[in-house]
């Protein structure tokens, strides 16, 4: 996995250290752009935000160790939506990147309980039979 800065949203100078190579992982700013049109919670007045697709449900495990959900933000299927974790930084390196409920890039401190994981993996469908 790219941790650099090149990764994260451009204004962060921040980078998530060494670069990896993990079967499972999150997804970084970029990433969480181009699969799901995730942007940074101020620019160009949030684009329409909020933004539907990018909107995840926090499991019933995930609500039992506290995950945050919004009463007034909707997943596509009605469900209340969760905030999630990027992997890089954010502006500071004492910040992490995450989606909040609306769909946007936010800042989170890193020893917040309440966002959920969404692990990311990729998929080889050439070394399917």
């Amino acid at each position: 996995m790219d941790n650099s800065a090149a990764q994260n949203y451009p204004d962060f100078e921040t980078d998530g250290g060494i670069n990896t190579q993990d079967k499972v992982f999150l997804l970084s700013f970029v990433e969480a752009n181009r699969y799901f049109d995730v942007d940074y919670w101020r620019s160009d007045e949030l684009k329409g935000y909020p933004n539907d697709i990018s909107r995840i449900e926090p499991t019933e495990y995930a609500l039992a160790c506290g995950a945050y959900t919004d009463r007034k933000l909707k997943t596509l299927s009605g469900s209340k939506a969760g905030d999630w974790w990027l992997r890089l930084p954010g502006m500071d390196q004492d910040c992490a990147t995450i989606v909040s409920g609306d769909g946007s890039m936010s800042e989170y401190g890193v020893a917040g309980t309440s966002v959920c994981v969404r692990p990311a993996m990729w998929v080889d469908l050439d070394a399917l039979p």
